[in-house]
């Protein structure tokens, strides 16, 4: 059973004639079985779209995601997801719960995503963008 929800918070716009980037602040919800037990997967992301005016259209051009934090907790409160600490070893706190629900599942992550627990990519990031929509305006 995997049921999912995504909120999105407001975006904010960062306009250069006709060029833009928007930050855009998500949070998603996903239900699934973890060990037994109905638990709740809450990752919070930033979605980072380039965008460009193209004859009158915009258009993205370029969609980044940053991992900012996760949660998994038991539907029913009281309830135990048989998790122990070792569990995450290894795993990245910007993402560590997604991570952990696809291997148990039996599926791969890269641990190379973009995540606030690399501040230093994330900060490349942003000069790589601001760089590019000052850049040909």
């Amino acid at each position: 059973m995997n049921v999912w929800h995504l909120w999105l918070s407001t975006p904010v716009v960062h306009l250069n004639g006709d060029k833009a980037y928007v930050e855009l602040p998500t949070t998603t919800h996903m239900r699934m079985m973890v060990n037994g037990t109905l638990a709740e997967l809450e990752s919070y992301r930033r979605l980072i779209y380039r965008v460009e005016r193209r004859d009158t259209k915009w258009k993205i051009s370029r969609l980044t995601s940053i991992n900012e934090s996760d949660n998994l907790r038991p539907v029913i409160v009281g309830q135990d997801l048989h998790v122990i600490p070792q569990d995450f070893n290894g795993l990245r706190s910007s993402y560590q719960f997604l991570a952990y629900v696809r291997q148990a599942a039996g599926g791969q992550i890269s641990q190379d995503l973009l995540g606030t627990d690399r501040p230093e990519e994330v900060e490349r990031l942003y000069k790589e963008t601001n760089a590019w929509l000052r850049a040909g305006a």
